[in-house]
């Protein structure tokens, strides 16, 4: 298994058990034991970085994503390994993205940035659960904010045409979502937070699996996601 890149780029070689990649991926059963042309290869270019394919390889392995606070690119790598396994079929990875995310942001606030979500959002599909961690972090970090931010947010969206764009449903969402909060917390009501629970945003292959995950769990399965 190598990363992608282009000539002169740092590339990223392991040597992966098959085995384990058809454990953890539909996708790579089909593509290793199935009868695609894809079967007879020794070798798979995945769709990541030097650094993210790294990362995915040890995940394979330890079941852990490293957590470097002082690495600047933390979240993109995270996001890119979410939408590499939203393509490969790989539910457990995604989990684990999921608590790293929200682990991450929760020990440090960033602002959220329109930018976060030009090379993301396009990426992912209407159910996807980075997508609902994304709109409600936008969401809960609006209505955090002082003054008329509705009219702040609604003049930034409106005047960069993002509504008409790959992006427009999910900005939509978002004013929908900050205004109905914004009125619900002049009242007193309830009103969404910062998401803080991954377990919230974690996908389960039946009802019996989502009711095991609801007991407590060792630390050893929470370090790796589970």
């Amino acid at each position: 298994m190598r990363s992608q890149g282009n000539d002169g780029d740092k590339l990223y070689r392991a040597t992966v058990h098959k085995e384990l990649l058809c454990f953890y991926s539909t996708y790579y059963t089909a593509a290793i034991k199935g009868q695609f042309s894809e079967s007879q290869k020794h070798s798979f270019i995945v769709e990541l970085n030097y650094e993210q394919t790294r990362l995915f390889v040890t995940w394979l392995y330890s079941g852990r994503l490293e957590h470097q606070p002082d690495e600047s690119n933390n979240g993109e790598d995270a996001y890119a390994l979410y939408i590499f396994a939203d393509q490969t079929d790989i539910i457990a990875l995604r989990r684990t993205v999921m608590t790293f995310v929200i682990d991450s942001t929760a020990k440090n606030v960033r602002e959220v940035y329109h930018c976060d979500f030009d090379e993301i959002i396009p990426q992912l599909p209407e159910q996807s659960q980075l997508r609902r961690f994304l709109l409600e972090e936008a969401t809960a970090f609006w209505v955090d904010q002082t003054g008329n931010c509705v009219r702040e947010l609604y003049d930034e969206i409106v005047n960069d045409e993002v509504l008409r764009g790959p992006l427009g449903n999910f900005f939509k969402q978002l004013l929908e979502g900050v205004s109905e909060n914004i009125e619900m917390k002049k009242i007193g009501e309830k009103i969404i937070g910062f998401p803080e629970n991954p377990c919230d945003f974690h996908e389960h292959t039946n009802e019996r699996e989502w009711e095991t995950s609801k007991k407590p769990r060792p630390g050893y399965f929470k370090d790796r996601g589970a």
